[in-house]
Parts: C-alpha cells; sequence; structure tokens
C-alpha cells in the first residue's frame, strides 16, 4: 500500500512512502495482542462478505473472529484461524453444539507472506477465495448464531487461550452486508477504497500509523481498539499508487503469485520465474480504451501500429526477469489469428503521454492468440503490444451490395482499423464522372458498416475512399448493382477481367437475337463491335469504363 505525501521542493512532485498495517506478537503466553471492535447491530449482519489481508508467521493461530473462547465452551459466529494443519473458516449454531468447519487450504504454503481471504455467506451456502482464487463451497446445515459478540482481531475473541493468539501481520480489513461475486471480489482487492461503496459497513485501511485507534472509514463508524499494543509497522500488501489504482481492472504479481500467472487484466498477465519476496511487487491495470489498431506516439524503428489499450505498471522494489503476455482475443474482443510471435513487439514509455520505446520482441505464441514477453525487468509506467507488420490502416474484409425496392443498400465489413477517419461513398455518373453520394464516419475498430442509395440508376457502379485521419486516401472494388425492373441488359462479372457475360429479359431476347452490338468508350468511339451472342471477350481492352449497346439498349461495364 502507499501514502501519497506532498513536499515542496523543486521538481519533486508526488513522493511515495508505504503505508502501514498492525503486527501482533503473541508469542509470549503472558501477552494478548489483538485489537477489538466492539459489537453493534450494524455488524451483525445475516449474509455478508468478510475479506481482509494477512501475513502468518506460524500455522496454529486464530486470525480473525467474532464471538468467545473460555476453554472448552466455543462460540465462533465467525472464525478464521489455522488448526496446525490448514487454514479453516469456522461458523457456528446458537446452541454452540453445532458447526460447520471448512478447510480453505494447506497452511504450510501460505506462511511468511502476504495473502487476501474473502469469505462470502450467502443463504446456506458458505464460500471462501484465497487470493481471488482456490474456491472452496461449504453447506450450512443450520442457522449460524447471530449474537452480539465484538469482533477480535489477533485472536479467537474474549478469553483466548495462548494457543489461539495469532503471530503476524493484518491489513485492508472490509465487511459488506451483501454477497460479493468472485469479479467483484478481483476487482477491489488491489485496490484501497474510500469508505463510501455501496453495501460496505466496515473499512479499515490500517494506515494510522500510530495510536490505540484502528479507524473505520464509513458512517456510521465502528472503530477498533487495539488492545496490548499490537505494532504499527511498513506494510507491503500489493496495493499500487494513485495512478494505478485510478486504471481498470488492477492486478498484481507478488509473492504468493509464486511462479504462476496473475489474474489478466483486460488482456495482460504476467509471472516471474523465481519467486518474488518482501517487499518487491508490480501492480499494473488498464486504460479500458478499445482494442483497435493505431498507429500513433511510435517512434521506433521496427512497430508500424500498436494495440490503443496500454497498461500502467507500478512496481515496488525490484521485480525483474518477468514474462508479460498479452491476449489478443480479449484486448479486442474478436477472435484474432497472430501473426508470428517475432512479428510482435512489447513498448514502453514512462509518462502518460509521448512516444512509446521499443523493448522486446515477441517470444512466443500459445492457446492460438496469446503474445508472450519474456526476460522483462519491470518499470513504472506505461506498456503497450505493436506490431512490425505492415497493418493497412483499413482491411476491407466484404463490400457488397443488394436491391431493395427502389434502394440499393450497400454493405462493407472492417477486418480492423488504423487511423481511419472514415469512408466517402461514391457512384459512377453516365458522363464517367465519379460523384459522392455521402460521408460514413469510422467506428475506431473491426466493424459493419452500411449506406443506402435513395435514387440509384438503373446499373449503378460504386466505390469506397476510405480516408485517413491524416488525408491518405484509399479506394476499394468497385462493386455493379442493376435495380429490378428497369434493365431489359444486363453483364457479368462487372467489373470484369477477360470474359462478359450477356443477360436479357425474354421480349429483348426475342427482338434482339441476330443483332449487333458495340461497345463504345467514354470518348464515344466503338473499340469493339460483333454480333450479339451470350458471351464476348473484352481481354483486349483497356482498363476504363465502356457501354455495350445491344439494338436499342445500352449498359455500362468497367473493364479492369
Amino acid at each position: 500500500k502507499l501514502i501519497l505525501f506532498f513536499f515542496i521542493f523543486p521538481f519533486v512532485h508526488n513522493i511515495y512512502a508505504q503505508g502501514t498495517c498492525l503486527s501482533y506478537n503473541n508469542s509470549d503466553i503472558n501477552v494478548n495482542q489483538r485489537t477489538i471492535i466492539s459489537n453493534s447491530a450494524t455488524l451483525q449482519l445475516t449474509d455478508y462478505t468478510v475479506e481482509f489481508w494477512f501475513f502468518s508467521t506460524d500455522n496454529t493461530r486464530g486470525i480473525l473472529s467474532r464471538g468467545y473462547s473460555r476453554g472448552g465452551n466455543s462460540a465462533r459466529i465467525f472464525d478464521v484461524f489455522g488448526n496446525g494443519t490448514n487454514l479453516r473458516v469456522a461458523l457456528t449454531d446458537n446452541t454452540v453444539s453445532t458447526a460447520v468447519f471448512q478447510e480453505v487450504s494447506p497452511y504450510s504454503g501460505l506462511l511468511n507472506q502476504w495473502n487476501h481471504i474473502a469469505i462470502i455467506k450467502n443463504g446456506s451456502t458458505l464460500t471462501t477465495y484465497l487470493n481471488g482464487t482456490n474456491q472452496v463451497n461449504s453447506s450450512i446445515g443450520f442457522t449460524p448464531n447471530n449474537s452480539a459478540y465484538e469482533w477480535s482481531i489477533g485472536g479467537h475473541g474474549i478469553s483466548t487461550p495462548p494457543n489461539y493468539r495469532f503471530n503476524g501481520r493484518i491489513d485492508e480489513l472490509r465487511i459488506w452486508n451483501t454477497a460479493r461475486t468472485q469479479t467483484e471480489i478481483q476487482q477491489n482487492m488491489f485496490k484501497e477504497l474510500t469508505g463510501s461503496e455501496s453495501n460496505l459497513v466496515a473499512y479499515y485501511n490500517f494506515n494510522e500509523g500510530s495510536g490505540t485507534t484502528l479507524t473505520d472509514l464509513t458512517t456510521p463508524k465502528e472503530n477498533g481498539t487495539n488492545s496490548n499494543s499490537p505494532t504499527w509497522v511498513t506494510s507491503y500488501v500489493p496495493m499500487g499508487n494513485s495512478t494505478v489504482r485510478s486504471q481498470t481492472d488492477v492486478k498484481a504479481l507478488w509473492q504468493a503469485s509464486g511462479t504462476n500467472n496473475t489474474l489478466e487484466s483486460g488482456g495482460l498477465f504476467m509471472k516471474v520465474s523465481t519467486q518474488l519476496t518482501e517487499p518487491n511487487y508490480a501492480n499494473f491495470g488498464h486504460n479500458n480504451a478499445n482494442g483497435s489498431l493505431v498507429g500513433t506516439e511510435l517512434t521506433g524503428t521496427i512497430a508500424l501500429s500498436r494495440y490503443n489499450r496500454t497498461w500502467y505498471n507500478d512496481k515496488v522494489g525490484i521485480v525483474d526477469n518477468a514474462s508479460i503476455t498479452f491476449d489478443l482475443g480479449t484486448i479486442t474482443g474478436a477472435t484474432v489469428t497472430p501473426n508470428v510471435a517475432n512479428d510482435y513487439i512489447l513498448l514502453y514509455r514512462s509518462a502518460a503521454s509521448g512516444n512509446f520505446s521499443e523493448i522486446a520482441v515477441g517470444n512466443s505464441v500459445a492457446n492460438s492468440d496469446q503474445i508472450t514477453f519474456t526476460s522483462i525487468n519491470l518499470q513504472d509506467g506505461y506498456y503497450a503490444i505493436g506490431s512490425k507488420s505492415n497493418i493497412l490502416s483499413v482491411e476491407l474484409s466484404q463490400f457488397t451490395g443488394t436491391t431493395e425496392g427502389s434502394k440499393n443498400h450497400l454493405r462493407w465489413q472492417t477486418a480492423n482499423e488504423v487511423n481511419n477517419k472514415g469512408f466517402q461513398v461514391e457512384r459512377l455518373m453516365d458522363n464517367g464522372q465519379w460523384t459522392i453520394l455521402g460521408f460514413v464516419n469510422a467506428k475506431g475498430k473491426a466493424a459493419t458498416y452500411d449506406f443506402t442509395d435513395n435514387a440509384p440508376l438503373s446499373t449503378s457502379y460504386y466505390r469506397l475512399r476510405q480516408i485517413d485521419n491524416d488525408g491518405k486516401e484509399t479506394l476499394s472494388k468497385v462493386i455493379s448493382i442493376v435495380t429490378k425492373g428497369n434493365a431489359k441488359l444486363n453483364v457479368y462479372p462487372n467489373p470484369v477481367s477477360n470474359t462478359l457475360t450477356i443477360e436479357t429479359d425474354f421480349d429483348m431476347a426475342r427482338k434482339e437475337a441476330n443483332r449487333d452490338y458495340q461497345i463504345i468508350n467514354l470518348l464515344g468511339q466503338t473499340v469493339l463491335r460483333g454480333t450479339a451472342s451470350t458471351q464476348i471477350n473484352v481481354s483486349a481492352l483497356p482498363q476504363g469504363s465502356y457501354v455495350l449497346k445491344v439494338g436499342s439498349e445500352q449498359v455500362k461495364f468497367i473493364k479492369q
């Protein structure tokens, strides 16, 4: 956790110091260090979520409880503790004779590192998440005790035997009056709260740093009181600075991550080859931008485009030799078939704006759409993924047209868009000139577009002029649409490269069966003539626009 201080020094702005937590040392049986939160109606809950961070130095201690313990008579309304082997959660009924004991995890793998635990009671189900995952569910076959007892941090309650007292550190305790989902837990476990969040009835961020009061940041306040002097110490719970807390979907890479992948933040996750140790960790979150390709803020010699989503990383200590993986499917929200790994570039910049530097080339592709970069020494700053492929600013995957009554409907699709301003829709006129029918603004990502021509010609030719934000233009292919009911003479394919096929209606076919045809260019010159048939070889004609005339009917076509 980080606390923000402001000093008035030249060129010095946001200087951060680690936040604090409480350390409980109960190795001496004559000491019972704990923090007591008095009972109140606010904290007598039927369904709830309780979550906090803990750092245990042994595995036989009570961590957080509500209730009392006097020898063998133990009313554990709520209890999180170690039994020498496992981390457990316990609830009892009002007679203290029926209980549910939930085995959360072997304790040996949790010692001497920060862990996050979230306990959710929802009706007759008790659910626990450890570090955002490792879900454990238990059925509650009784009505849990909800008597008026205090909460105790650091032991099992009012009269705690020495072997049920906690050795370790506690931070970021939150109590909600609702059953939170796993997604909600993951979205907030690496971020400090304000205390004003909906359904949050008690919140302790442990940042007092001194004194005997543990302050509740919600209203009304249910403050805690430190008993027998637990110690305020520096906290290394993986919660980043104010910049990373302003990002979306903040996640962390820290000691408890081991050598496994972290939780994913909008298409990015990390891991290290050697487990981190305290106080080294990193938090990261993204800017919630869409996953479209852009060509901006690039000055390197390799990357020609980048994905618009960026991630801010906040590092504490040293986090070296990390692997960073980008899931292109998650980033773009579409099915993506990546190029080879070394076509992708890891980009970095230290500031919120400016140009990115190229710092690594992709190492591998996994699971069809995941690009991994290895041996990265993490820094504070912004990361993105770029591509060195010569990606078109806009890639049209389809451009078609249909007749709908007396109107023509155009539709086109893009596979990707970079720096796209939009599309100018153009139609070929009788004089051989292209006229502008309208303009369709870009959507900024792979999308489908539509345009309607309300007054088409009997045979209409269309093209798209794609325009970049910097003014560059690209023309699409030309398509033609014959308006049904108007044309007696038609040709296909149109545009044509080699052989033009003639289509006529029944009346014209009967009248013009043996009539001559002419092909006329835009200068009015006849460039080809012959006897009417179903096919004409036009391969020798130069590229351009022409008119085919058969008897009294004519139709335009384009030679490509």
